[in-house]
């Protein structure tokens, strides 16, 4: 009787364990924005709250369709620019989270050549050294080649993220490193905006 009991409870305990390991804690609180529902014309179109729902608010973002640049987005076709049609821009494209996040991760990309710092920061909500984390990447795009089709083709966006000790990650954001001698037109593009809270 004593062993049933033993064994009873060994294997409840075995079953328990193994429910806690198995579960996916890489995909809790895991969303990705990929603007495949928007329908972008002309000169865009303009992205702040339309995700709110999804946790997210953009600030400086055109959604875009990429069809004309082969492989350019991610994902899909559409992607978010900064500063589209906006002449002397170098603006960043800023992320507010209505829920504070651990990690955040977006796939960068810029359409002309030349070696370019890129960063993704993510803010805490202080106002003393609001700044969390900085991921710097030095990068130059792959050549853009045109086909016989007539569309760009060679290019191909790159991930970049940052990632918390905590959900402390209210606000982020992603742009270019600039010189004053090099501030001039530099519109950057970004797809599958990907952020996640840990419970």
């Amino acid at each position: 009787m004593r062993n049933t009991r033993n064994y009873i409870f060994v294997i409840t305990l075995l079953v328990g364990l193994t429910a806690v390991i198995t579960k996916p804690i890489s995909a809790q609180g895991q969303t990705v924005i990929d603007f495949e529902g928007l329908s972008p014309s002309g000169n865009g179109v303009k992205i702040t709250d339309q995700y709110k729902d999804k946790g997210i608010i953009f600030s400086n973002a055109t959604a875009t369709d990429s069809s004309g640049v082969n492989g350019f987005a991610h994902s899909g076709k559409n992607l978010v620019e900064s500063c589209l049609a906006i002449e002397h821009c170098s603006s960043p494209i800023s992320m507010t989270f209505t829920k504070p996040q651990k990690r955040i991760k977006v796939w960068v990309g810029f359409a002309y050549p030349g070696k370019y710092t890129i960063y993704l920061q993510g803010f805490t909500g202080g106002k003393i050294n609001p700044k969390l984390k900085s991921t710097i990447v030095v990068k130059e795009p792959y050549t853009l080649n045109r086909s016989s089709s007539s569309t760009l083709s060679g290019y191909q966006m790159f991930a970049i993220e940052v990632v918390s000790d905590s959900n402390n990650i209210v606000r982020a954001e992603v742009g270019f490193l600039l010189t004053s001698a090099s501030v001039s037109y530099r519109p950057l593009a970004i797809d599958d905006v990907e952020f996640q809270r840990v419970e």
